[in-house]
C-alpha cells in the first residue's frame, strides 16, 4: 500500500509541477485543479487499502486498481465539466415541466418554452403573484384588468387613455407604475405599465418596460435567459 502511495504523491506532484508552467491546462486553471488533484490522491489512497485485500490475487486486484482510476477519472470529468452539466439538466428539467423557472450562475433565470411556442412563467407584481408571458413585441409591461384589481390598483374608466394593440384587437389601456416586479430572482422597482380594460386581454405581458431594464436577455432554443443589472 505505502509504495502506491508514494507513486500517487509523485504523480500529482509531477502534475502540479507541469501546470504552474500553464495557465489553464485541460481547461482548468491552477485554482480549480488543487481540489481535484487532492481528490485523486485521496481515491488512491483508498484504492490502495482495497488492493491491499488482495494479496496474492494480482488478476482481481490489478482490475480493483483500473476500477479505482476509472471512479477518479468520472470524478474529475464531473468536476471540470459541472456547468455543461448543469446546463444539460436545466434543459432536461425545462423539457419535462415547461415554464419552470431555473436559476443559474450569477443570479440569472431560465425558463423553457411551453407547448404553444411561448414562455409563460409566474411573476410577482407588487407582491402579488401573476402569470406573464414574454413578449417583446409589446413596448411596455401590459396587466389584465383582472390582475391590477387584485393587487389593489384602483382604475376608473377615464383612466383608459391608451390605444393598444392586442391578441384580440385594438383596446385602450391605462398607464400605471408598479412599485416592484420579479421574476426569480431578476428585480426591478418603479416600473412603467400599463393595464387593458377588462375581458380584452388574458394574461399578463412581459414587455419592454420591464426588459430594456435588464442587463441582458436572450432566446437561445427552447430557453429564455433573463440576466439583471450587476448580474
Amino acid at each position: 500500500m505505502i509504495p502506491v502511495i508514494i507513486i500517487g504523491v509523485a504523480i500529482a506532484l509531477a502534475i502540479i509541477a507541469t501546470i504552474t508552467g500553464s495557465d489553464k491546462p485541460l481547461g482548468l486553471d491552477l485554482e480549480t485543479m488543487m481540489p481535484v488533484l487532492g481528490a485523486v490522491l485521496m481515491a488512491l489512497v483508498i484504492g490502495a487499502g482495497a488492493i491491499g485485500s488482495y494479496r496474492g490475487k494480482f488478476g482481481e486486484g490489478l482490475k480493483a486498481l483500473f476500477a479505482w482510476l476509472a471512479i477518479g477519472l468520472v470524478v474529475i470529468a464531473g468536476y471540470a465539466y459541472r456547468f455543461e452539466l448543469a446546463s444539460v439538466g436545466n434543459r432536461v428539467v425545462g423539457a419535462v415541466v415547461p415554464g419552470v423557472m431555473l436559476f443559474g450562475s450569477g443570479g440569472e433565470v431560465t425558463v423553457s418554452r411551453s407547448a404553444d411556442g411561448q414562455f409563460h412563467f409566474t411573476a410577482l407584481a407588487n407582491g402579488r403573484p401573476i402569470r406573464m408571458m414574454f413578449d417583446t413585441g409589446a413596448s411596455s409591461v401590459v396587466l389584465t384588468y383582472e390582475d391590477a384589481l387584485a393587487m389593489g390598483l384602483r382604475l376608473n374608466e377615464a383612466d383608459f387613455t391608451i390605444n393598444v394593440r392586442t391578441a384580440n384587437g385594438i383596446t385602450r389601456a391605462a398607464p400605471v407604475t408598479l412599485a416592484s416586479l420579479e421574476i426569480g430572482g431578476v428585480r426591478e422597482e418603479g416600473v412603467r405599465a400599463m393595464v387593458a380594460q377588462a375581458g380584452r386581454l388574458s394574461e399578463n405581458l412581459l414587455g419592454m418596460t420591464f426588459l430594456e431594464r435588464l442587463s441582458s436577455y436572450e432566446v437561445r432554443g427552447d430557453q429564455l435567459t433573463l440576466r439583471g443589472r450587476g448580474q
